[in-house]
């Protein structure tokens, strides 16, 4: 109620990362056939994702794309709005 009310912030938070290369751990094949599975490079193919809904603000959703560290330094200040 206070949030709606523009008394005080709610914010909910979430994160998420994705891998568009999936390791292979096993695999099978024919009998007698060795199984031959090419492997991707992993390095800088993870995408993380953080999304934050702010009660009583407009617009509904705000996306940013940015690379690096996101910590509270980055973050806070974001929120402060």
């Amino acid at each position: 109620m206070e949030a709606n009310a523009g008394e005080r912030d709610l914010i909910f938070l979430d994160e998420s990362g994705f891998a568009p290369t999936m390791l292979t751990g096993y695999t099978w094949s024919r009998i007698g056939r060795r199984a031959a599975v090419p492997r991707e490079d992993t390095k800088n193919r993870r995408v993380n994702v953080l999304g934050a809904k702010i009660v009583g603000v407009e617009p509904d959703l705000v996306w940013q794309r940015t690379s690096g560290k996101i910590d509270a330094g980055v973050l806070l200040p974001t929120a402060m709005l």
